[in-house]
């Protein structure tokens, strides 16, 4: 019994608003009837009841839009550019066209604009971090007949950001965000006490505010833009796997051993900075936009605290650690900045802001009303 109750109550809420869309659809053919026979003065009244209850997106538009013209033709501004905003609200891309629209509808449209101050982004995407030598250390450096050595290598990490694009104009933009990001990269070294390997995993943590500042071009269905920013980055965890391999005299290796989920951030500076740079594209989706865009941020400062680098203060056992990685694995780390290649996907919500412009731009469509006559 619930449940015919149930389908009996939507399918009566869906017949009525679908008679109520047909219902207003023939009062905005009454109210177009009424403004081809020059009927002027009631057309707001028919509007009305619709208005306030029952039309659509694009009703709305279209009656708004009859509105803003039947207010011109009898000598009410403010009602037509009453009526000419609340056409915006209801669509904010709204652009009228000579083609189309009435000269005089054409020259009010350009007292307002609907283009947003702000946009909202969402973007999440991978990415991998590539650190960039500014001195080698090792523990054997002193032994000029130990040929120490070190390779790195790339890790894959992954990034998630949100912000807001503040827009200047309708190409050029500043953009704040907020990054959570998970990078990574492997170091081997080798030859260790003169004959051992060894793995060092770095796995860290980061919260990043980039700021930067934006330019779009508009060309066909994707927009492209392009980018340069500063980035503030605080490394908030560092984590580090060590595996060590004996290598026996025979050439053979030894069961290897080694330590998981070291923390590590003692060793790091907490506060880095970077620049960046990058670019990308944007579709339009309804009102808003997807986009895809890749970034390359270049480290500007040594992210390994110098002081910490062979031994550091004993507290919380930090020092026992720091010596057990260099005496027992032979680890040391280099003195690096890190760099970063990323790409991230994300989604862009307009805040669109119908309103009246302080400068009206009617020059140019004078000129264009004058060149067609």
């Amino acid at each position: 019994m619930v449940k015919i109750v149930v389908l009996i109550f939507t399918l009566t809420l869906s017949f009525q608003q679908t008679w109520g869309q047909e219902d207003c659809e023939h009062t905005l053919r009454i109210a177009f009837e009424e403004f081809n026979n020059g009927h002027f003065y009631g057309i707001a009244a028919i509007l009305k009841p619709c208005i306030e209850r029952g039309f659509t997106k694009e009703q709305q538009q279209r009656a708004y839009l009859l509105l803003t013209q039947t207010y011109l033709l009898t000598d009410d501004p403010i009602g037509a550019e009453d009526s000419y905003l609340k056409l915006l609200k209801a669509n904010p891309e709204f652009i009228s066209d000579i083609a189309r629209d009435p000269v005089d509808v054409v020259y009010l449209s350009k007292k307002f604009t609907s283009a947003p101050i702000f946009s909202l982004f969402v973007k999440v995407g991978p990415n991998i971090s590539v650190p960039r030598i500014i001195q080698e250390n090792s523990v054997f450096q002193a032994y000029d007949t130990i040929k120490y050595s070190r390779r790195y290598f790339l890790r894959p990490g992954w990034q998630f950001s949100i912000g807001s694009d503040l827009h200047v104009t309708d190409r050029l933009s500043f953009s704040l965000a907020f990054q959570y990001a998970y990078t990574s990269y492997q170091s081997n070294y080798y030859q260790a006490f003169g004959r051992d390997k060894g793995v060092f995993t770095d796995k860290q943590t980061w919260l990043n505010i980039p700021l930067c500042v934006k330019y779009s071009f508009e060309k066909g269905q994707f927009h492209p833009f392009i980018f340069l920013g500063y980035s503030t980055n605080f490394l908030i965890r560092d984590k580090a796997n060590i595996t060590s391999l004996d290598i026996l005299n025979d050439g053979e290796a030894s069961q290897p051993s080694g330590a998981q989920n070291l923390n590590i951030l003692y060793k790091r500076n907490i506060l880095n900075r970077a620049v960046f740079l990058g670019g990308g594209l944007r579709r339009k989706i309804g009102l808003n936009y997807i986009f895809a865009d890749v970034r390359y941020s270049f480290g500007l400062n040594n992210i390994v605290k110098q002081q910490n680098l062979y031994t550091t203060t004993n507290t919380s056992g930090k020092y026992a650690q720091s010596q057990k990685m260099i005496m027992r694995y032979g680890h040391i780390d280099d003195y690096l900045r890190l760099d970063n290649l990323s790409i991230s996907v994300g989604y862009i919500h307009p805040l669109y802001k119908p309103r009246k412009l302080k400068t009206a731009k009617t020059k140019s469509t004078l000129k264009k009303i004058r060149s067609q006559k």
